[in-house]
């Protein structure tokens, strides 16, 4: 992320996706914490028998968005791995369970903030706007 955007306090958002029966993918999209489990109540809802009832929360934090398992029965893989928390950096895939269900993350890029000129204001670099390309006369204050 970039410094600007960590100043002004933007969280980038985090799609997250997983195969919900054979050949049918859900698809999310975050930019607040949410909880992943088997109940209806959690943020996204996944019903096989390897995930718990709540069994991880994702937040933004530092920064960077983090998975969190929530001290599910059947714990949370990356890799092969069982993990307690762990940043998901720019994508990140997860198992809910030693077999369950796969999580794919993916944090969608900010765009830059570019400067915009206001009405008379004079450039003090090069001749490039969010218009486009316009002759400095055109910008300056008439009268």
């Amino acid at each position: 992320m970039s410094s600007v955007a960590k100043q002004a306090g933007l969280v980038p958002l985090l799609k997250i996706s997983f195969e919900k029966s054979p050949g049918r993918r859900q698809e999310f999209r975050f930019q607040r914490s949410f909880r992943i489990g088997r109940l209806d109540e959690c943020d996204v809802c996944i019903k096989d028998e390897h995930v718990s009832r709540h069994h991880a929360e994702i937040a933004f934090e530092s920064g960077q968005w983090w998975v969190r398992d929530l001290e599910s029965s059947n714990g949370t893989y990356v890799s092969g791995q069982r993990i307690q928390h762990m940043s998901i950096g720019q994508r990140l895939t997860i198992r809910l369970g030693n077999e369950g269900t796969e999580v794919h993350f993916e944090v969608e890029k900010l765009a830059s903030p570019k400067p915009v000129l206001q009405w008379g204001e004079q450039s003090r670099g090069p001749e490039k706007y969010l218009a486009g390309a316009l002759p400095s006369a055109l910008l300056r204050k008439v009268g």
